[in-house]
């Protein structure tokens, strides 16, 4: 009857604690529960505070071993320690049902064995007595912080443990949190650690020389806890060290330049904007992916249509003379090859009564004119003349308007001041125009001195490309002919008919090639390495890039004039925007590389965008690749001498004379908004006339 008169009473009383808890109130931490103690103690749960230890036998030296969860063991076992703990040691434990003391300090042998426990709480945390147990086997009662304690592992064998820690406020509040870690053994054998596969009793013998090693989550890791109220008990994550990362190659490129761009600057550039990035990537590689694939075509053309190169090639055998040629040789400050060039005219092996030279020149150039009536003097023919004035523009084309209005041949055709024509020229022309009925004939034009400075050789095959391949190509298939500046032949009645040369153009080749398409003239190309003009290139970069300026301004006035517009196919318009922009978009493919390069140094885009960004550098490398065979196809068509190792300085240069180039693009646009028309004259030395001998035909 007591004993149901004392569980009658415990329900009462417990009945009243839980009415009186506030189980809807959002003030109740996790975890807190309000137990009365005189229930407690009939319930036989742990008091916190409650000191008084289960002995495990006094003076004994066994230590306890406490049993992991899975172990099925209810009562202590007592393992014997190899060494005697010292005698004031004193190791107790007990069940969560009776209050355990933690061992006494352990001997000095054994400190290798423990582990560091710490439990950190909030600083305004109300405690008042906390609790730390294994299993429910206390190890520590704390009356206050901190609240720390140092495990031996020897206490422990393998298996899954639960670590509690339970505190009481001033209230009599109860909340605990816990976490669970495994124990594991390993054994140092002669071939290196190995782990002890048992369980329960069978794992606990024999393994006093077994090192415990304690796992959370199957990670090793110190017991550096946080316990909350609100939260339990938690592992504290250990910081991440910081690594500073390895310098990037834009903070190497960053150096020189450190101290000259202001830090806000240079954080604007290289704030990430993958959105941006992407759009211009985009744009420029679709836009750049068309100029570099017809590039390519072009110059290729002859080489994949051999059929095609072989209708354009001289006559093998020449017509009688019928039609009668005047040459127009407009010459300014070119005292120094003048003479030479008059003395190739003449040598062109044709009948004299059908042959005219007119020299034109300004009449303030003493010293050409004075060169040009040496060499007039000389030869003794009245077919050759000097005609001198001092009217409109200092340009070319008013120097060969002036020379139409004089002529008196079937034929009109133009040389430059330094030009070395081939003797059979007139006898070629003659034959293709009665062959072919054809209104205007462009012959080859070669430049010559490949080894002259280091952007020669890429200058002479811009011309053995563009004669050899480019102008058949755009002529055959797109029927768009971009006449050249000399070595030209136009029946004069259709010079007449448009109204001569564009005065105020600065490649009025070009604008006349356009202009004499759209009235219907039969344009033709012939070449043959043989019977090209040899030509030489611009002594320095000055002079190429003031030549490269004023021809690219000279197309984009022809664009800007709008004639190609009216061409009536649409391949027409297409293929003369690309000749008179080609330029600007060489030069932007030139521009994509720094762009793109720093775009891959700042920026990220996706890998679809960043892999088609390639393209445009893999057309520029293939150009330059087939501008590598073209050398040895130039050179062999001329009988020249390739220097060993010379492809590879070609390589070398060939950036950087794209950028040459793209210098030249970007003055040129300059002086085309600035309204500067002025004629920037090429200077010519002779270099090229060092007698090549042609080898049979290209």
């Amino acid at each position: 009857m007591a004993s149901v008169e004392a569980a009658s009473s415990l329900v009462n009383e417990l009945e009243q604690s839980l009415e009186s808890l506030p189980l809807d109130s959002e003030d109740t931490p996790v975890g807190q529960l309000f137990v009365p103690g005189s229930w407690r103690e009939l319930l036989n749960l742990p008091i916190p505070g409650d000191n008084r230890p289960l002995q495990a036998g006094a003076g004994n030296t066994e230590t306890v071993i406490i049993p992991p969860l899975d172990d099925g063991v209810s009562e202590l076992d007592f393992t014997v320690v190899d060494e005697p703990l010292l005698e004031e040691e004193e190791v107790v434990a007990a069940p969560a049902t009776v209050a355990a003391e933690a061992p006494a300090p352990v001997a000095e042998s054994l400190m290798s064995n423990l582990v560091p426990i710490n439990i950190h709480v909030p600083e305004d945390a109300d405690i008042e007595v906390a609790e730390l147990a294994i299993n429910g086997y206390r190890l520590q009662t704390f009356n206050s912080g901190p609240y720390s304690y140092e495990l031996d592992t020897n206490m422990l064998t393998e298996g899954m443990y639960k670590l509690t820690f339970t505190v009481s406020n001033t209230s009599g509040v109860v909340s605990a949190g816990s976490l669970d870690f495994e124990v594991i053994l390993q054994t140092l054998a002669e071939d290196g650690p190995s782990t002890l596969a048992k369980s329960g009793r069978e794992s606990r013998e024999n393994v006093s020389g077994a090192n415990r090693v304690l796992l959370i989550d199957g990670q090793e890791s110190p017991f550096e806890l946080a316990f909350s109220m609100t939260d339990g008990l938690r592992l504290i994550q250990p910081e991440e060290p910081v690594v500073t990362p390895a310098e990037s190659v834009l903070d190497i490129l960053r150096r020189p330049i450190h101290n000259l761009i202001p830090e806000p600057v240079w954080q604007s550039l290289t704030t990430p904007r993958p959105r941006e990035a992407s759009i211009v990537v985009l744009l420029m590689t679709l836009s750049l992916l068309p100029q570099g694939i017809f590039t390519l075509y072009w110059m290729m053309y002859s080489w994949n249509n051999p059929r095609a190169a072989e209708q354009d090639q001289a006559p093998r055998e020449f017509a009688e003379p019928q039609l009668s040629f005047t040459a127009l040789l407009p010459a300014r400050h070119e005292e120094d090859v003048i003479k030479d060039t008059i003395m190739a005219v003449d040598r062109l092996d044709y009948p004299e009564e059908l042959k005219e030279v007119l020299v034109l020149i300004r009449d303030d150039d003493e010293g050409t004119i004075a060169k040009a009536q040496e060499a007039i003097d000389e030869l003794g023919k009245p077919n050759i003349r000097l005609v001198t004035f001092n009217t409109g523009p200092i340009n070319k084309p008013h120097s060969l308007n002036i020379g139409l209005r004089e002529a008196t041949k079937d034929v009109v055709c133009v040389f430059d001041a330094e030009d070395e024509p081939h003797p059979e020229l007139y006898n070629v022309i003659n034959t293709v125009m009665l062959r072919d009925n054809a209104d205007v004939v462009q012959s080859g034009v070669q430049l010559m001195n490949f080894r002259s400075t280091w952007f020669s050789a890429l200058n002479v095959l811009e011309y053995f490309f563009w004669f050899k391949s480019g102008l058949k190509c755009f002529t055959r298939q797109f029927h768009v002919t971009p006449l050249g500046g000399n070595t030209v032949f136009f029946k004069k009645h259709w010079l007449e008919a448009i109204g001569g040369w564009d005065e105020a153009c600065l490649t009025e080749d070009a604008d006349v090639g356009i202009r004499l398409t759209l009235a219907g003239a039969k344009i033709q190309i012939v070449y043959d390495a043989e019977y090209a003009t040899q030509e030489e290139t611009p002594a320095n970069v000055e002079s190429f890039i003031k030549q490269r300026t004023r021809w690219c301004q000279g197309f984009y006035q022809v664009f800007f004039k709008g004639d190609w517009a009216k061409l009536p196919m649409f391949t027409q318009k297409m293929t003369a925007i690309y000749i008179l922009l080609n330029s600007l978009m060489q030069a932007a493919i030139v521009l994509f590389l720094p762009l793109g390069a720093y775009i891959a140094l700042t920026q990220r885009v996706p890998v679809p965008i960043a892999l088609l960004s390639y393209f445009p550098i893999y057309l520029l490398l293939l150009q330059m690749i087939t501008n590598l065979i073209g050398i040895r196809e130039f050179t062999e068509a001329y009988g020249l001498h390739l220097p060993f190792l010379f492809r590879l300085r070609m390589a070398i240069v060939y950036y950087p004379y794209q950028l040459m180039m793209t210098v030249a693009a970007a003055r040129a646009v300059y002086r085309l908004v600035s309204q500067n028309h002025a004629w920037e004259k090429t200077a010519h030395s002779n270099l090229h006339r060092q007698g090549q001998i042609v080898q049979g035909r290209a």
